[in-house]
């Protein structure tokens, strides 16, 4: 599974996708549940896509999630 992140302002975006590219899922939420999203996707080992690492991953770093 892959899971693509978009932001729009303070939404987030995630598009779940199948290993054929299918879509899934999508969720739109807040951005500061963002950490628990990835927390619970986490233990399925998901392929986490999005624009700008430098972006992304600091605040998940921040609220102790490693992918």
């Amino acid at each position: 599974m892959h899971v693509a992140l978009s932001r729009s302002g303070p939404v987030v975006t995630a598009v779940e996708l199948d290993d054929d590219g299918s879509e899934a899922a999508r969720v739109h939420l807040d951005e500061r549940a963002l950490a628990e999203f990835v927390r619970e996707r986490e233990p399925g080992h998901p392929r986490w896509v999005w624009n700008d690492t430098s972006t992304w991953y600091p605040p998940l770093l921040e609220a102790g999630l490693r992918i």
